[in-house]
C-alpha cells in the first residue's frame, strides 16, 4: 500500500510510503527502481537541490532531514550505490 509521496526537484527521484510506518522508499523515475528504503515516517519534501529529505518520524511529531548524499556515499563505500 502506497502513501504520502515526495518528488525531487528535478524530478528524477520520489520518497513514497510504503504501509503503515513501514518506511519509505527512494525510487528513481521514470524506471521505477528502487535504490534505497528509509524506516522512517511519511515523506515531506527534498530541499531544493535534492541533496537532503525531510519526513516525520515514526510518531509523526518529530522531523527528521535526511542527507541523501551522505547516505549515498555509504552506500558507494558497500558498492550498493545507484547511478
Amino acid at each position: 500500500m502506497l502513501g504520502a509521496m515526495a518528488l525531487s526537484p528535478d524530478g528524477h527521484l520520489a520518497a513514497l510510503l510504503i504501509g503503515r510506518n513501514r518506511g519509505v522508499k527512494l525510487v528513481s523515475i521514470p524506471d521505477g527502481r528502487e535504490l534505497a528504503e528509509l524506516d522512517t515516517g511519511e515523506p515531506l519534501c527534498f530541499s531544493p537541490d535534492g541533496v537532503q529529505l525531510a519526513t516525520t518520524g515514526d510518531d509523526r511529531r518529530t522531523l527528521l532531514v535526511w542527507d541523501l548524499r551522505l547516505i549515498r556515499n555509504r552506500l558507494k563505500a558497500l558498492k550498493l550505490d545507484w547511478d
